[in-house]
Parts: C-alpha cells; structure tokens; sequence
C-alpha cells in the first residue's frame, strides 16, 4: 500500500465518497446520491426522428450528440471517482479489520478479513453508489451509440429517397416504343425530302 492510501481515514474516505455522489449539476438529477445525466424518456424522444423531416434531423443531429457526449464524459468521470474512493475505503477497512481480527486471533485468514470488509455498512454503501454510477455511465455510453446508429439511418435513408426519385424520373420519361421511333423517322425522312426538293 501507498503512502498516499494510508494518510486517508475511513471517515475522509467515506465523506469524499459522498462528495463525489453528491453535489449539484444543472444538467443532471440526483437520485439516491447519484447524479443521473440522461433521462431514459428523453433520450427516445431525441432520438426519434420523422422520414418525411430529414432535414430537420440532419440539422439537429450534431447538438444532440454533442450534448449526449458531454453527459457521458461526466458519468464517467462520476464513475471513476466513485471507483477510486472505494478502493481507498476498502483498503483502510482492510486495515482496521485486519489489525483487530489478528489480535484475537493470528490465524484469521485473508477471506475472513475480505468477508468483515464487505460486511462494513461503509462499504456497502460505497459500493452500491459506484454500482449505480457505473449504470449511469452505461446508460450515457449507451446514449452515445444510439446517435451513431441514428446517424447511420439518417444516410440511409436519405440515399434510398435520392434512389427512388431518380427511378422515379428514369420511368417519367419512359422506354421509346417502335412505333414512336418509326413515326420519328418517317417525319425526319419527309423533313429531308422536302428540304433537298427546296434546294433543287
């Protein structure tokens, strides 16, 4: 263990904990301690776009992802705190249970040291505020995808329209029928007739 773990107490441990659960965040909800950067129902309706209004979803698209990026960045950073101020409570617990279970008895093994650790309500409540931070950022991460993937439709999209416009004037205009091409040459011969008589 680090000089810099053992200089932390179990109390600065969990209060540093709760600081990093805690505090306030304009762009986010604070559910159970935990500050929550992506609204579920939100999110769908962000994603939701209409076929018939491609250019408004093309012109929104960017903003939306870079917001949703931000929110994952942040969760991950709450994440992460939370990851590391666990590991600093765990190893002080570690101590603490350690030095007072060899006392009474020097052949207390390493899992019951880890079991008297995880049974500390400090740490239960560190590590179901991580968990649920990791969640969190899961759901941001998850946010993050969903945008690529409405990206990716946007374009599709907008290339099968382009295609059907295209074999839409493609049959506007129609194959030229025998006949027609007949007619045609039948007037192109009389235009030439009529115009070398003129010229004799």
């Amino acid at each position: 263990m680090t000089t810099a773990t053992n200089s932390v107490s179990i109390e600065d441990a969990t209060k540093q904990i709760e600081a990093d659960a805690g505090g306030s965040n304009a762009t986010a909800n604070v559910v159970a301690g935990i500050k929550v950067y992506v609204d579920p129902v939100q999110l769908a309706k962000d994603v939701a776009f209409s076929v018939n209004d491609l250019d408004s979803a093309v012109m929104n698209q960017a903003g939306l992802f870079v917001h949703y990026a931000s929110q994952k960045v942040a969760a991950m950073r709450q994440f992460e705190r939370l990851k590391a101020a666990l590991e600093i409570l765990e190893s002080q617990l570690d101590n603490l249970y350690r030095e007072e279970m060899k006392k009474e008895n020097p052949k207390t093994t390493e899992a019951a040291i880890a079991a008297a650790v995880k049974s500390d309500k400090r740490w239960w409540r560190a590590h179901t505020l991580m968990t649920d931070a990791k969640a969190v950022f899961e759901l941001a991460k998850n946010a993050c995808d969903a945008f690529d993937h409405r990206k990716d439709m946007i374009v599709q999209i907008s290339v099968d329209r382009r295609t059907e416009r295209q074999g839409q004037l493609r049959i506007g205009v129609g194959p030229v029928s025998p006949d027609v091409m007949a007619a045609a040459s039948a007037a192109a011969a009389a235009a030439n007739s009529m115009t070398g008589k003129k010229a004799a």
